[in-house]
């Protein structure tokens, strides 16, 4: 009898504590998106400003270059030159992040575009080796091809720059099955690429910030994953981590199924 009145007593209880549970992450990621927003505005400002500066003392070192200059400082302008360049590739980063995404999407043959993609980008020259395996050749994707390059491209430069000489990458394609789906917390028919690198890996303690702006452990505007993740949320899908420290970065990337897919 006391047990029962014990079980009735703390019902409300943690009633009361999922409650506020569910409304804490709804205000936590309510918060997440306006600090999203304030930074997307920010970005948006500083990629206008920067890019016309840039773009000016690009064109006063293009006139250095054709003056007549000794070889030792002709070498250092053209250096400077690069690394106005440099700064033109983080302009377009930001103005990629700040401004609305409008996806052009076709039908796409999930497993020959991705590793077509890869190979054009001839990643034998940065002593990066890809392995690929495929368990759905003919999964076709309604998805916008040239922001799932750019996708692909960020995670390739992402292990790159963590392990600049011999790295190994594996990159899978697939209908997601329960284990994946389940990892990230999703519902319904999607496919994946699973990528993985033979890198550093992701600490515990930095997987929830991968995704966020301005967040980088490595060289780089902080943009790179959070575009991963603004692209692939725009097809309906979701990006996650899981890999372990010291084995490896995981990235997973759930595209939906579309009708006929």
């Amino acid at each position: 009898m006391r047990s029962r009145l014990k079980t009735k007593r703390s019902l409300p209880y943690l009633a009361n504590v999922i409650a506020v549970t569910i409304e804490n992450q709804r205000l936590a990621e309510e918060r997440r998106e306006q600090a999203e927003e304030a930074w997307r505005l920010i970005s948006a400002r500083l990629a206008h400003k920067i890019g016309n500066q840039n773009f000016a003392a690009k064109g006063l070192l293009d006139g250095l270059l054709e003056c007549s200059l000794p070889d030792d400082a002709k070498e250092l302008v053209a250096h400077i030159r690069q690394c106005a360049t440099a700064i033109d590739q983080v302009v377009t980063e930001a103005k990629r992040f700040s401004g609305p995404l409008t996806l052009n999407r076709t039908l796409t043959p999930l497993a020959e575009f991705v590793e077509a993609t890869v190979g054009k980008h001839k990643i034998a020259n940065w002593n990066v080796e890809c392995t690929f395996s495929h368990d759905d050749h003919d999964l076709t994707i309604d998805l916008d091809t040239n922001e799932i390059r750019h996708v692909l491209m960020e995670l390739l430069e992402n292990s790159q720059g963590f392990r600049p000489n011999d790295a190994h990458i594996i990159i899978d394609t697939a209908c997601a099955g329960p284990q994946e789906l389940e990892k990230a917390d999703l519902h319904g028919e999607y496919a994946v690429i699973d990528y993985r690198d033979d890198g550093p890996g992701v600490k515990r303690s930095d997987k929830e910030g991968i995704f966020e702006p301005f967040v980088s452990y490595r060289q780089g505007s902080g943009l790179g994953l959070s575009i991963v993740r603004q692209i692939i949320e725009a097809h309906g899908g979701k990006a996650i981590e899981c890999g372990m420290e010291h084995e490896g970065a995981r990235f997973l990337i759930f595209l939906p199924l579309q009708p006929g897919g």
